[in-house]
Order: C-alpha cells, then sequence, then structure tokens
C-alpha cells in the first residue's frame, strides 16, 4: 500500500486494539491506528527493527 495522504485519511480505526499499516515504497515507515481512531506515524529502526514512534 503506498501511504499517501489520501489513503491515509480512508483507513479505518480497528474495532479493538491498534492496526498497523506499512509503505510499500518506503520500507520500515508506517502507521498505526488505534481503535480511538489517533493515527502516529512510526519508524522500524535497527537490526532488531525497534519500532519508534515519529508523530501523529
Amino acid at each position: 500500500m503506498s501511504l499517501t495522504d489520501a489513503q491515509i485519511k480512508r483507513l479505518k480505526a480497528p474495532e479493538k486494539g491498534q492496526k498497523t499499516y506499512f509503505d510499500d515504497a518506503l520500507p520500515g515507515f508506517g502507521v498505526r491506528i488505534s481503535q480511538g481512531g489517533t493515527k502516529t506515524f512510526i519508524a522500524l529502526c535497527g537490526p532488531k527493527r525497534k519500532r519508534h514512534s515519529i508523530g501523529r
């Protein structure tokens, strides 16, 4: 999935927990959506692929 502005706006919040969507063109970059609808941009870094929040 390509994470464009329009695509991110169309993403629905899950009923429970959180759902993460990753960009196909930029490995390790994604957006995480909580059940309340909060969208947080994330990056997976390092050899252990540790998740870091970039911002909302």
